[in-house]
């Protein structure tokens, strides 16, 4: 086997010797491949982190225009946009997420899989909620719901994006997840849940103060 063909197993995550998927710790250069014995630091480094984000953010410009269009197509539909908030997330998902945390250990793997996904949820949330304040804009809301569901989307996938590379470039320098890191997830999981609930708490308010007026009004 060529030592060209060993880099390029390394490149793509794989042992240079057996072909098997490594580790986190192995991928990086920290360990020995699980399957083999191999020390893939004997055949170079990976630029898997940088090659995730050059991938990630090629595709963010994509989905967003993806997004753009579909909003512009079906947005007259009521309740559409919840099926294309779906569809972002899930391409969020498997486009960005899945990949770049198969490359972490099993701590890093599930403070930034729980960070990406609130962050995904709450700026989708916010989509829907904006969007379905322009239909008030009548057909003058289309054009308006496509240019933000393109550009909160963009928005969304960039900073996901952004985060995760940071994510894999940290597992890559061998740190370990920090305490602030949780905390961080925690106080957005804080976050969204008080702003739901205050969110709900509005509603409610408004719908009791009508429904008072008009039992008033004789």
């Amino acid at each position: 086997m060529s030592l060209s063909h060993h880099t390029a197993l390394l490149q793509d995550g794989r042992c240079p010797e057996c072909a098997e998927s490594l580790t986190a710790r192995a991928l990086f250069g920290r360990g020995p491949c699980k399957r083999c014995g191999a020390d893939p630091a004997a055949y170079g480094t990976t630029d898997a982190a940088a090659r995730f984000e050059g991938r990630a953010r090629h595709t963010t410009w994509i989905v967003a225009l993806v997004a753009g269009l579909a909003e512009l197509l079906v947005g007259w539909i009521p309740l559409a946009d919840v099926v294309v908030a779906l569809g972002i997330a899930l391409w969020i998902r498997l486009a960005i997420l899945r990949p770049a945390v198969a490359m972490m250990s099993p701590g890093r793997r599930l403070v930034t899989r729980g960070t990406a996904r609130v962050l995904v949820g709450a700026l989708l949330a916010a989509l829907l909620v904006v969007s379905q304040l322009v239909t008030f804009l009548g057909p003058l809301g289309l054009p308006i719901k496509a240019l933000l569901g393109a550009a909160e989307v963009g928005l969304a996938a960039m900073l996901v994006t952004r985060y995760v590379a940071s994510q894999v470039e940290r597992e890559a320098a061998g740190k370990p997840v920090e305490g602030a890191e949780i905390g961080l997830l925690v106080a957005m999981v804080l976050l969204l849940l008080g702003t739901a609930f205050a969110a709900t708490f509005a509603v409610v308010s408004v719908l009791g103060a009508i429904q008072e007026f008009f039992g008033g009004v004789p």
